[in-house]
This record gives C-alpha cells, sequence and structure tokens, in this order.
C-alpha cells in the first residue's frame, strides 16, 4: 500500500470513532430495556385485567347471597319495631356490606332501576315506632302499608301511609327531589293528603275487643252502608306547603330489580322491596 493511502478494511479507528460506536452501543442497550419494559407492562396490564374480571365474578355472588341473607333476617321484624341487641346489629353488619360491594354506584343515575312503588320492609329509624305501636293502640289503629313511589325523572316521590281500624284511611306526603350527588338526594315535601276514609261495608262481629274491654258493635251495623257512600266518595283534602318546607338528605346505599336501602341524615337505615316481590307475599 503506497504512502498516503488509506486502508478501508476494519472500522474507523481514533477517539471520535469509538465514541460513536460507544453511543450506538448505549441507544441499542437503552431501546432493548424499553422493548422489555413495554413487554412487561403489557403482560401486566393482562393480568390486572384478568384479577379484576376474576375479582367482578367473585363479588357479584355474595352481594347476591348478602341480599338473600338480610332479606331472610327482616321477615317478622314488625318494619324494625321487634328488632333489637343482637339481631338488630346482625341486620346493620349485613348492610354495611351490601353497600361496600354496592352493584350500582350511582343509584340516582339508575332510573329503571329506581322508579316505581317501594314497600318499606325494615327501618332503624326510631320516630318511626310510635306510629307502629304501642300495642295497645294496635287494637284501635293499625298501621297499614309504608310505600314510597320514586319518579327519578320528574324528580318527586309520592309517601303514603295505611291507617286501617274501623275505618282506614291514607296520610301521605309529596315530595320533590334534588339530585346533589350520584347517591345522595334532597327530599322536600311540599304537600300533605288526606285520604278520605273508608269504612267497611259490613261490621261482620257483633263485638270487638279494644283496650281489654268488649265492644259491642251491634247498634253500628246498618248505618255503616249510607255513611260508607256518603263519606268515601268525597275527594282526598290536599294541604298545600308553601313556607318552612320540611327538607331532608337521603343517600342511597344500593339499589337493584328488588331491593333498595337508604341511610338518613341521622344514620338510620330503611329496607324497601319493589312493588311485585314474592317477599311480600
Amino acid at each position: 500500500m503506497a504512502h498516503g493511502e488509506r486502508s478501508s478494511a476494519g472500522p474507523p479507528q481514533g477517539p471520535a470513532a469509538f465514541l460513536r460506536r460507544s453511543r450506538n452501543r448505549q441507544r441499542q442497550q437503552v431501546g432493548e430495556r424499553e422493548g422489555r419494559r413495554r413487554q412487561r407492562d403489557r403482560g401486566g396490564r393482562k393480568k390486572k385485567e384478568a384479577e379484576a374480571a376474576a375479582a367482578v365474578d367473585q363479588t357479584t355472588l355474595p352481594v347476591r347471597e348478602l341480599k338473600m341473607k338480610l332479606e331472610d333476617s327482616l321477615k317478622e321484624t314488625g318494619r324494625g319495631l321487634n328488632t333489637v341487641g343482637e339481631k338488630r346489629t346482625d341486620i346493620l353488619e349485613l348492610i354495611t356490606q351490601i353497600e361496600a360491594n354496592n352493584p350500582t354506584p350511582a343509584p340516582t343515575k339508575a332510573h329503571d332501576l329506581l322508579d316505581g312503588k317501594w314497600i318499606l320492609l325494615y327501618t332503624s329509624y326510631s320516630e318511626l315506632f310510635p306510629r307502629l305501636g304501642p300495642m295497645a293502640l294496635q287494637e284501635v289503629v293499625k298501621v297499614g302499608e309504608i310505600s314510597q313511589t320514586i319518579d327519578s325523572r320528574a324528580l318527586t316521590l309520592h309517601k303514603p301511609v295505611t291507617y286501617q281500624g274501623l275505618v282506614t284511611t291514607t296520610v301521605s306526603t309529596k315530595s320533590k327531589l334534588i339530585v346533589l350527588s350520584p347517591d345522595l338526594i334532597q327530599i322536600t315535601v311540599v304537600e300533605n293528603i288526606i285520604g278520605a276514609p273508608e269504612f267497611p261495608e259490613s261490621i261482620g262481629s257483633d263485638k270487638a275487643k279494644i283496650f281489654g274491654h268488649q265492644i259491642d258493635l251491634s247498634p253500628l251495623k246498618g248505618m255503616t252502608a249510607s255513611v260508607t257512600g256518603t263519606i268515601s266518595s268525597q275527594p282526598p283534602i290536599n294541604i298545600p306547603i308553601y313556607e318552612h318546607m320540611p327538607m331532608s338528605k337521603s343517600w342511597l346505599l344500593t339499589v337493584g330489580d328488588n331491593l333498595r336501602i337508604s341511610k338518613g341524615e341521622e344514620g338510620c337505615v330503611f329496607v324497601f322491596l319493589k312493588e311485585g316481590s314474592s317477599l311480600l307475599d
């Protein structure tokens, strides 16, 4: 090879060439590490998705079982009046577990589930208990069905309470709803309604036991037919509320096809069953 000619064999030599080769190797190593990291991330995401799907499968069945257990526990509780001590604690524990696994995280938006007529099955609201008792008064007046009819699109709530005795009547309230969050509503009573009393067509027994005393009802026989036609045909009495409208807040803990659980401002719970539920039979 003549003096001054460069050899074409082998990589370029010198400090600059060495630095270029080092940088290329570093870039290659960084690229390989990034590729391995992305592969791990993809595998991790798939694993997390699989775990999440498995978790859904695992919680769906327990929620159903919890609801069934709660419904069984609420039988013969007198809507909470006959529930004390350990029984009440067990019911509240079941409600807490159902709330923690709530399958409907935004119940105020679940219109198809929320709308309709709901029958009160249980409450821990102690102020309602005097209406359900004491037992002596139940011989004269018995509280019948307590229900709520919700229209979540029109934002209205109708709550009638039926009283049964020698006559039957319904006292109800109409309220407007304001959605404050996905699980919280404000209830404002705007009207009270007193239904016309309904008299029995006939008195089946000549005597009735009231406060431990036998009362002769035979003089009332024959009077009920004329009274029934006159009074029962009257329209209900509507009493609008213009000032100091009673307001309250209610948290919807869960709502499903047949079961709804709500919590009031003081922490009291209300359990409702949808009209038509087999548990109401």
